[in-house]
């Protein structure tokens, strides 16, 4: 059965330099192609013949990162190549879709390791790709998270009378010559250098959104080129991509770092910058795990239910026969008359719990002294204040459980962190102004000041 057959066309591709491609679907199986046809009435039976062992090459590479070729079939005066389609579509629409919209930093990152594995494979078998741009670079699936290197200057190559070789000399004319080096331009051979320049002006398109050395006149942007003059990144920028992009520019050849150079570039920092985290992590994780485990399972689940309840509230659709407080949202809007009962028990027990921990502090324990539980105690307490004032019995309820779980392990537990750094010290100020806060949190707390807050907002609903 003929490939005419088992494949239904079922639809175009945008044309380009020297054909349309065209789409086909398998008949039997989720199979969709897409095949190109190129002109070779020019050449001569040698170079049809290098032209064949290069389309081997090429159907023998194996790469996540690089677009499978399934067949070449040659014709006295074509030859057509079959490969596998790609959902995604290029990354010139992925450009074109962003309206000035930017992309995020680690997006192009990742977009741009990816490039480097498959130049980098490239490399090693001796090949370059010759042609990369935004247009020649696929998505595998519509979610765009995997790249594919595509159409890797074979056809270009036909054109010029030369093959995927570094010893190629070539004509630059059918390449697009906004991602041309200077050496190129001068009549050098396209080489692996020359590749490492390309992935720096799709780095910078992916960052800026516009071409790197975007003029309109081949002779203008020829002369950016010579030059190396192109407009600075923006400044939110990571000094990452702006020392790789900068690197990868450079006008002399030589000095341009190779795909493995710069994949180990941007994975030490990337070391580096989880190192930082672990550090950080390090230093506040004892504190973290003390208050944590000291929260029981019971109090989890209270607050987990607290808010599944609000999400339900706050989703309810609003009904007009239900008079509202005009200046309160749904939530404060909700009788709440079952949580007085629990919040007074809560500030009397954190009360007491409080008297016992001023009592502690004044036996001249320096380790209780500089606890840093203390100042989360009164963090806490402010909040409570604000949540009180707000009539927000429900959100009080929960931070009121919260302090006297933290209270309660001060209480019982040392210090979580025997040796506090400098920086984790309470100056003379910040005490004075926590013990206030402390004592404004404890009066606006108090059993009867509590009871009269109430019982004002009862008249209110």
């Amino acid at each position: 059965m003929s490939d005419r057959v088992v494949y239904q066309e079922i639809g175009k591709l945008p044309r380009g330099a020297f054909s349309q491609p065209s789409i086909y679907r398998h008949k039997f199986q989720d199979i969709t192609i897409v095949k190109k046809w190129v002109p070779i009435i020019e050449c001569s039976p040698e170079e049809i013949t290098l032209l064949k062992e290069d389309s081997e090459r090429l159907m023998s590479l194996s790469h996540p990162s690089i677009v499978q070729y399934c067949l070449f079939n040659f014709t006295d005066h074509w030859m057509s190549s079959l490969q596998r389609y790609a959902e995604g579509g290029t990354m010139a629409d992925l450009i074109k879709e962003c309206r000035g919209v930017h992309l995020p930093e680690g997006t192009v990152i990742d977009y741009v390791n990816q490039m480097l594995s498959g130049l980098q494979y490239l490399h090693d078998q001796s090949m370059r790709h010759g042609d990369l741009k935004p247009s020649n670079i696929l998505f595998e699936d519509s979610d765009r998270s995997r790249l594919l290197l595509s159409d890797l200057g074979l056809e270009k190559e036909i054109i010029a009378g030369n093959w995927a070789r570094e010893d190629a000399k070539y004509m630059p004319w059918p390449l697009s010559h906004h991602y041309l080096s200077a050496d190129v331009l001068c009549g050098r051979a396209l080489s692996p250098k020359s590749d490492m320049f390309a992935l720096g002006c799709v780095w910078y398109e992916l960052l800026e959104l516009r071409k790197t050395f975007d003029e309109p006149e081949w002779d203008l942007t020829m002369y950016k080129v010579m030059k190396c003059e192109y407009k600075p990144l923006r400044k939110d920028v990571s000094s990452l991509s702006r020392h790789s992009i900068t690197r990868l520019l450079a006008d002399i050849p030589e000095h341009r770092p190779t795909a493995a150079e710069v994949q180990s570039f941007l994975s030490c920092h990337v070391k580096m910058g989880l190192v930082c985290a672990a550090v950080w992590l390090s230093k506040w994780m004892p504190l973290l795990t003390a208050i944590f485990t000291s929260i029981s399972y019971q109090l989890a689940s209270q607050i987990t239910e607290w808010i599944s309840t609000q999400q339900r509230i706050r989703a309810r659709p609003m009904k007009v026969a239900v008079r509202r407080h005009p200046q309160r949202t749904p939530a404060q809007n909700v009788n709440q008359n079952s949580l007085r009962p629990s919040c007074i028990a809560f500030v009397n027990r954190i009360a007491q719990q409080q008297q016992m921990i001023n009592a502690q502090r004044n036996d001249q324990n320096s380790s209780a002294q500089q606890d840093p539980r203390l100042r989360l105690i009164v963090v806490l307490q402010r909040i409570a204040q604000n949540y009180n004032l707000a009539g927000d019995l429900a959100s009080l309820l929960a931070v009121l459980q919260i302090i006297s779980a933290v209270q309660q392990h001060f209480l019982t537990q040392p210090a979580p962190v025997a040796n506090e750094p400098e920086s984790m010290e309470v100056d003379q100020a910040e005490e004075s102004e926590s013990s206030g806060a402390e004592t404004n949190v404890r009066a606006s707390c108090s059993d009867d000041a509590f009871e009269a807050q109430l019982r004002e907002r009862s008249h209110s609903f």
